[in-house]
C-alpha cells in the first residue's frame, strides 16, 4: 500500500511539473509573438512566410 502512494504522489508530482513547464512554454511563446508581431507592425521585415503547407503534396 505504501509503495501504490508514493507512485501516485510522485505522478501528481510529475504531472504538476509537466503542467508548470507547459504553461512557462505557452507563456514564452506569446511574449515572441507578441515581439514579433510589434516588429512586423513598425515595418520589420518579416522571415515567415504567410502561407502554409502541409504535408509533401
Amino acid at each position: 500500500m505504501e509503495v501504490i502512494r508514493k507512485q501516485k504522489t510522485t505522478e501528481k508530482q510529475l504531472d504538476e511539473e509537466l503542467s508548470d513547464t507547459l504553461i512557462a512554454i505557452s507563456v514564452i511563446a506569446k511574449r515572441i509573438a507578441q515581439k514579433l508581431h510589434t516588429k512586423n507592425s513598425k515595418g520589420g521585415k518579416s522571415n515567415v512566410k504567410d502561407e502554409r503547407t502541409v504535408g509533401n503534396t
